[in-house]
């Protein structure tokens, strides 16, 4: 692939400098009767919220307007925010130590964002143009998306709230919404997994993270207690300055998500989530563009909470997370020589760090581009106790170009040794290489500039023996990654990789190729000059 890109490099600088690039921006929502983003007027959520930025009533977006999102909006019980496709939503900047603009759906409320295949919805920041200029090493700009819900949760109560009273047991306030009684998730002592926040789907959230204060980050979607009556699928997080999903606690289920950039873990679980994934997709920033970068997964039982039990009437026993993954593919940024590690330890990023008494199981995934693969926590609440009793289960994964695949508390698997004899019987592959996969990759931060893409679809399949149930919700796909040989990965077209091409073979075919807002002879004769340039 990399040698067809190499070949018609002349001619996608052509197709550069006639605007095909601004082009997939600017014709956002174009299939679905959008007008051009350049061309639509701006509207502040303050004409939508009371002076402490509760939503008044329930509010349809549409795609005519990009809307500013100039206040931290919260849309209370009740109450729900539409969102049409194609629409585009900018979240002002703030400096550290203030609140964050943000959108928080409150335990009750609802959003319905459904964006589409062609037509998805966009958040991003108002220093955006939304035109596949603006640099990817820009980050926290904005507070991104927190999503509360009435699940299950394994936190004792006794946190205080801002203006009086505290958390019951199975509550807990959201990080970095300010200690805001309405920024309360969990269903206590009377959970309701079956939860519907809304949906969330073919959503693209962009340079978001912002801090409320030092170290207290916004993740680009934040997920609490969200039951799994709430659809979230298909779903994108660009540039974040912290985790790009984080669930604390719930059983929503999700699938098709992506991540790139970050400066953070990708993807992060704490406090008895126990929903289902399949089809994740991530890509680290190289080290120039987010120094700051972690883990593939952070993944936490409880977070260090006591057990509290809180008259839970479902299966849940123990009370720690304990999610099932299937069809994952994590990159590293391969350069990232393991912060903390020497030449004999892997030191953090690892493709997956499992920490406090943690559970859950991984299957057919594939790690690269990070020094360390699978790292155990062994201290007190120990996951690496839990692996030991198949409570944590990693099994047939790849880990491609890791030197460490495997370690316990920093300290790497003997080889031939009890741990390492277990890792391997469970499938798990370590290798330095896939025959048409390529990890190593390089971007511009501050340009955009792509200068060495990524492939992520193997030649042919890697068979597995370990099939995802046919349950309504996982896909029996057969294969390890999260992209099935032979076929345009589930990126195609909506996602940002259309834009910069970071993965090659996603950009949409243009029609619109001067951006003059019509497509006529003038595009046609720009088409004619660059036939053969391969395209969707």
């Amino acid at each position: 692939m990399k040698k067809l890109i190499a070949k018609f490099a002349v001619a996608a600088g052509m197709v550069v400098a006639a605007g095909t690039t601004g082009s997939a921006q600017n014709n956002l929502g174009a299939d679905c009767g959008c007008p051009q983003v350049s061309s639509r007027p701006t509207k502040n959520f303050s004409a939508y919220v009371d002076v402490n930025g509760n939503l008044l009533a329930n509010l349809y977006l549409y795609c005519d307007t990009t809307y500013i999102l100039n206040d931290k909006v919260w849309v209370g019980a009740g109450k729900t925010i539409t969102i049409a496709p194609g629409t585009v939503i900018k979240g002002t900047p703030t400096g550290i130590g203030v609140q964050q603009n943000s959108l928080v759906i409150m335990r009750g409320g609802k959003i319905n964002a459904a964006g589409t295949t062609t037509c998805p919805i966009v958040f991003t920041s108002t220093n955006d143009p939304v035109n596949g200029t603006y640099p990817i090493g820009n980050r926290a700009e904005w507070g991104g998306i927190q999503v509360l819900g009435n699940a299950q949760l394994a936190r004792l109560g006794g946190v205080a709230i801002a203006g009086g009273g505290t958390t019951a047991n199975g509550e807990w306030l959201m990080e970095g919404l300010n200690a805001d009684a309405r920024s309360i998730f969990g269903g206590g002592s009377n959970p309701n997994n079956n939860d519907d926040s809304g949906v969330l789907r073919y959503v693209s959230i962009r340079h978001a993270g912002g801090a409320t204060a030092a170290n207290v980050e916004l993740n680009g979607l934040s997920l609490g207690a969200v039951g799994s009556g709430t659809i979230i699928e298909n779903i994108e997080v660009l540039s974040n300055d912290d985790d790009a999903v984080e669930w604390w606690g719930g059983t929503v289920n999700c699938k098709y998500l992506n991540f790139m950039f970050l400066n953070d873990d990708g993807y992060d679980i704490d406090m008895d989530y126990d929903g289902k994934l399949q089809f994740l997709f991530g890509v680290k920033a190289p080290a120039a563009v987010a120094p700051g970068g972690e883990s593939g997964f952070e993944w936490d039982g409880d977070e260090g909470a006591s057990t509290w039990f809180g008259g839970y009437t479902s299966a849940v026993s123990t009370m720690k997370s304990h999610p099932v993954v299937y069809n994952a593919t994590i990159l590293g940024n391969g350069s990232n020589t393991g912060a903390g590690g020497t030449g004999t330890t892997p030191g953090n990023p690892f493709g997956i760090s499992f920490k406090s008494d943690a559970e859950g199981e991984i299957y057919n995934s594939i790690f690269t581009g990070f020094r360390g693969g699978m790292n155990l926590q062994s201290t007190s609440d120990s996951s690496y106790t839990n692996w030991v009793n198949n409570l944590v289960k990693v099994q047939c994964n790849h880990w491609v170009g890791c030197t460490f695949p495997a370690s316990n508390q920093n300290v790497p698997f003997v080889a031939g040794g009890a741990d390492s004899t277990k890792f391997f019987g469970d499938n798990n592959v370590n290798t330095n290489s896939i025959a048409g996969f390529d990890y190593l990759f390089n971007i511009n931060g501050s340009t955009n500039v792509v200068s060495d893409n990524i492939d992520v679809v193997p030649n042919s399949n890697l068979s597995t023996t370990c099939s995802a149930p046919n349950d309504g919700f996982f896909t029996p796909a057969n294969y390890r990654g999260a992209f099935e040989a032979g076929k345009k990965p589930w990126l195609n077209k909506w996602a940002y990789t259309s834009v910069i091409n970071v993965i090659p073979g996603l950009s949409p075919c243009p029609t619109d190729l001067n951006s003059d807002g019509q497509t006529n002879t003038s595009d046609f004769l720009l088409f004619v000059a660059q036939f053969n340039l391969s395209c969707n």
